[in-house]
């Protein structure tokens, strides 16, 4: 994941990273923005699940709703 961004050009492009952890969200999304030079950075987010284990969503339904409605206002007005 680290080169990727490297080989490409992302002047004018719209990047929107998230993550899905099970915890401490590291510093994955401040990484990517910093990679991705140049790009327009939207609605970036995380999204926490039980880190016991089996499919609980720590990260309320609505939070997640929200971040995909701004993400998709934010690409559609380019």
């Amino acid at each position: 994941m680290a080169t990727f961004p490297s080989k490409h050009d992302w002047i004018d492009k719209t990047v929107i990273p998230f993550q899905a952890h099970e915890g401490w969200t590291g510093y994955a999304l401040k990484d990517w923005k910093a990679a991705y030079k140049g790009a327009k950075i939207c609605c970036e987010g995380a999204i926490r699940s039980n880190s016991a284990g089996g499919n609980q969503l720590i990260t309320g339904e609505m939070d997640v709703q929200k971040c995909l409605r701004q993400a998709t206002k934010e690409v559609s007005c380019q």
